[in-house]
């Protein structure tokens, strides 16, 4: 079995994409006009979708490129563009299958769209 697509709530589609596009880097695949937008992801698409009501939702995980620094640099970035980061970028495990994680959380609440 594989995931196609992870859906969002949002009232907003404009706002939804320019933050998705703009300050996450995706890229807008498709879009229903006045439905929803659809962002691709490598193989996992991304679904916002407009709504009457927006509630809390789930955790996204969005890898990194594993480079040295690359986390907290993108933390930097988001930072820079009004993004409310809840916990800094830091390794949860390390060597684990050779290689160090790190997460990094931020929630989006950008006027009434949630990510």
């Amino acid at each position: 079995m594989q995931i196609e697509q992870k859906g969002l709530p949002c009232s907003d589609l404009d706002v939804a994409q320019k933050f998705y596009c703009e300050t996450l880097g995706l890229t807008l695949a498709d879009e229903i006009p006045g439905m929803a937008k659809l962002f691709g992801c490598e193989g996992v698409n991304l679904i916002v979708f407009k709504g009457e009501t927006v509630a809390p939702n789930s955790v996204i995980y969005f890898k990194i490129d594993g480079v040295a620094g690359k986390i907290a640099e993108k933390v930097e970035q988001l930072k820079a563009a009004g993004v409310k980061i809840e916990q800094e970028a830091k390794c949860i495990a390390p060597n684990w299958h050779g290689k160090d994680v790190y997460l990094a959380f931020f929630r989006v609440r950008l006027g009434t769209c949630l990510g």
